[in-house]
This record gives structure tokens, sequence and C-alpha cells, in this order.
């Protein structure tokens, strides 16, 4: 089916970057995916890949916050981009060559057993939420953090399952804060933890989800899905493309 898909599509129009023009498969795969994500993301924006996908998402979040930081996770993979380069922290190889990289970039521990030695596995969870608590009083005020990010199932860094009870806790600390919660879902979209999304597992709705993969079988395709009201907060000239939401398209290029 997806052979024949890509054959009928190519007969027509192989594809159109979405800052110059849409077409219809494009606005109806956006409509699709608005109905099937979580909560409240109801506008698509579409990139060329995943890890171009978390660069987009976090310009999003800092131009929607006008904060500068982000936090992300121990053991985490998000891309070869500079921009995920830095948030990135299951390898010091995927750095070693491009420092110095995306400034104010932090990382706290990932509540999987394995990787935090001497630490009981009943209390992981409440050792990595003290740790982000820790982060907040001695080096980085929240006030200054655009977002957090975070794989809901760790991919490269161990393929293991953050408890939902903590996510949950990160939701709770992100709306008390305003800061926005990302979710990662790149290798864990699309039903490949059991529900479309790894985020249903835990009940949390992200402010961003990001999406890539599985989302077009091989074809070089990412997204960002949000609400937009959280788009419509980015007033620069940071991603001025077509932003799809679920009954309607709107090509509306973000001017200071």
């Amino acid at each position: 089916k997806m052979v024949e898909a890509i054959k009928k599509q190519a007969e027509n129009l192989i594809h159109l970057g979405l800052n110059y023009g849409y077409y219809e498969t494009a606005a109806n795969l956006a409509e699709k995916l608005a109905h099937i994500t979580p909560g409240n993301l109801d506008t698509v924006f579409f990139s060329n890949s995943g890890a171009e996908a978390i660069d987009g998402a976090l310009k999003l979040a800092k131009a929607a916050t006008g904060r500068p930081a982000i936090i992300a996770f121990e053991g985490s993979f998000h891309g070869r981009t500079l921009g995920a380069t830095a948030i990135t922290a299951s390898s010091s190889k995927y750095r070693r060559y491009y420092e110095p990289i995306l400034g104010e970039v932090y990382h706290v521990p990932y509540p999987y057993p394995s990787q935090l030695k001497n630490i009981k596995e009943e209390e992981v969870e409440e050792y990595c939420l003290n740790q982000l608590h820790k982060l907040f009083d001695l080096r980085v005020d929240p006030s200054r953090v655009a977002a957090i990010i975070i794989e809901p199932v760790m991919g490269e860094g161990g393929y293991y399952p953050a408890p939902p009870s903590f996510l949950q806790a990160l939701r709770k600390i992100t709306e008390e804060h305003g800061i926005l919660l990302i979710f990662d879902e790149v290798q864990t979209g699309f039903g490949r933890t059991g529900k479309m999304f790894a985020a249903e597992h835990a009940n949390v709705t992200p402010d961003i989800l990001v999406l890539a993969k599985a989302l077009s079988g091989g074809m070089p395709l990412g997204a960002i899905v949000a609400s937009r009201k959280l788009h419509e907060k980015c007033e620069r000239p940071v991603m001025a493309r077509h932003l799809v939401g679920i009954r309607f398209l709107v090509l509306q290029h973000w001017q200071t």
C-alpha cells in the first residue's frame, strides 16, 4: 500500500517545501494527525526529519515563552543536528567534534535504575525529581526555562519507559512554572508501545509532541504537533511556514 501511494504521489507531485505552499495530501495528513493526537494538540508543522522537528520544537518553545533555557535528560537521544545534539546525552561521541554548541542546555537524570548507581530502585523517581528541583535551586531559575524535553520511553539510552507517575509529576512542575513540556515520540509514536502515543500510558498531554519515523514509513518527514494557541504565541520569524490545523489551513508568516 505504501509503495502504491508513493507511486501515485510521484506521478502527481513529489514534494513541495511547505514554506512555499501546500498541497492536498499534506493537508489531509495534518487533519488526520490532529484527530489522533491527544488533548488539544490540533496544529501541525511539518519538517524533513525527526532531528529537524526537534530543532523546530526548541525554536517554538523559546519563541513562545521568551525564555532561553532547555532541560533534557541524561541518556537521551534526540538527533544529530546542532540543536538536537545539544540536548542529546546518550553518548559523548555525538558532541565530541562540534562543541561549543547550543547554550543554556541542562541535563538531569532519567528515572532509569541501571543508570543510577547506588540508588535503590524504589527511590529512583524521587531522586530524579529532587535533582530537577536542585537544578532550579543551584543553576537555572525555572522562570528562565522554556521547556523540558523527554522521551516517554528512553530510546538509545536504554529502551526504558519513564514511570507514568514521573511524567505526571513533570506535567505538574512545568505547569507550575510556566514551562513547556515536550515529548519526543520520534521512536515511540504510532502504536509502538501498545497505544497510539506513549504519552497515553501516563494520561499526560505535552505542550509539544514531536513525531517522525513511523509517521512516514521511511520517507523524509517529521512533524511538530501543538495547540494553535501555542503556535500563535510565536510572533518572531522563527518558522515562517504553514501551520495546518484540524479544520483549516493558514499560511502565516510570523513577523516582529
